[in-house]
């Protein structure tokens, strides 16, 4: 607690709320499609001086998950650059499947991986009992480490009110199908496809009542949209369609895209994420009526920058849809025309220190 009080001290000390209320109002013009007279650019660097714990130490530790949350965000408030900062219960990606009893193994100091059924008996019988319990694996767990982040936060009010819980990582019906059933998934969509469907609806329905039930417990941005990953993203959820890049298109309908459009409905909107590019069915998503936002995990061998949003930009311009939190690498950033894309995308860079941090925000966004 030691470290999580002084991190929070110090946090508080230096908030300036007149540039962070600046920042939301640039964030909110990002989603709008308005364009931009800066480039909202977030950094991340290195910081020795608040030296994170090793992950495993964090899962039964909610004061250690906090600071190491707080580290994360503090380059968004030290360096004042276009990022907001926030926190979550950071419990994997299994977070969303032990609701239904499987567990997460935690290998070295990496996130979770999460341990599958073993054949399909298992998993109708997953199906027969139907919604679990939203207090069951770490269901309870993310309620109680919301409860502890709000009452952390109360006592310093600069914090309080400009550090927001987001939720945490629930994925997104495919890749949770993913997590549950295993790798032989791909080929379970030809074999017993209707088992898939089955199990994908029982996902869908789940995820409904769990986000209702934690969405009181963290922040929601305001004009109908939230906090994540450190600024703001269109819509009430963010759902991660990382499994699904391996679909082809016909497949990517059937099983991902039907079961997303039923949750971006029912949360009047909502964000998509996914790593890598999904070429065969990028533009499927788009069209996706209560989409609101885009982001993409960068994949090294992968071809991105301005070559892969000059692809995108006639669909994106079109219906007025957002990329937030474009990851641009340090060294492409000398040759990136930010000019060229000023309208409804800001970016994040990791940095190899805050003073290469530092300097590129002078360089780009003053």
């Amino acid at each position: 607690m030691e470290k999580l009080n002084k991190i929070l001290t110090y946090l508080e000390s230096i908030i300036d709320t007149d540039h962070l209320d600046h920042v939301e109002h640039v964030l909110q013009n990002v989603i709008d499609y308005q364009p931009q007279d800066t480039i909202p650019l977030r950094v991340s660097y290195p910081c020795p001086e608040w030296a994170p714990y090793p992950y495993p130490e964090t899962v039964n530790d909610m004061a250690k998950m906090m600071y190491n949350e707080l580290v994360a965000a503090l380059p968004s408030i030290e360096a004042k650059d276009y990022g907001i900062p926030m926190i979550r219960a950071n419990y994997g990606v299994g977070t969303f499947a032990s609701l239904f009893g499987l567990k997460s193994r935690i290998l070295s100091t990496n996130l979770p991986w999460v341990d599958h059924l073993e054949n399909d008996d298992e998993v109708r019988r997953l199906i027969e009992k139907g919604i679990p319990s939203l207090e069951n694996g770490f269901g309870k767990q993310v309620a109680l480490t919301h409860e502890f982040y709000r009452e952390q936060l109360a006592k310093y009010p600069k914090c309080s009110k400009y550090i927001h819980i987001y939720h945490p990582d629930l994925q997104g019906p495919f890749d949770d199908a993913h997590l549950i059933y295993g790798p032989e998934i791909y080929t379970a969509l030809y074999d017993d496809d209707e088992l898939i469907s089955e199990l994908l609806t029982l996902i869908t329905d789940t995820y409904i009542k769990f986000m209702e039930w934690i969405k009181p417990q963290i922040t929601d941005g305001a004009n109908g949209n939230c906090y994540h990953w450190g600024t703001i993203y269109g819509g009430n959820i963010v759902l991660r369609d990382d499994s699904p890049v391996n679909l082809s298109s016909d497949m990517y309908q059937e099983f991902a895209k039907k079961y997303d459009d039923r949750l971006l409905a029912h949360f009047k909107t909502g964000s998509m994420h996914f790593c890598g590019r999904a070429d065969q069915w990028i533009f499927d998503m788009i069209e996706s009526k209560n989409l609101r936002a885009l982001n993409f995990g960068h994949m090294e061998k992968l071809v991105f920058g301005m070559e892969y949003l000059e692809f995108l930009k006639p669909a994106l311009q079109k219906h007025h849809m957002p990329i937030v939190g474009y990851t641009l690498l340090q060294k492409e950033m000398d040759s990136f025309d930010f000019h060229k894309f000023n309208c409804g995308i800001n970016y994040a860079v990791a940095f190899a220190s805050k003073h290469d941090a530092m300097e590129a925000l002078q360089k780009y966004c003053k």
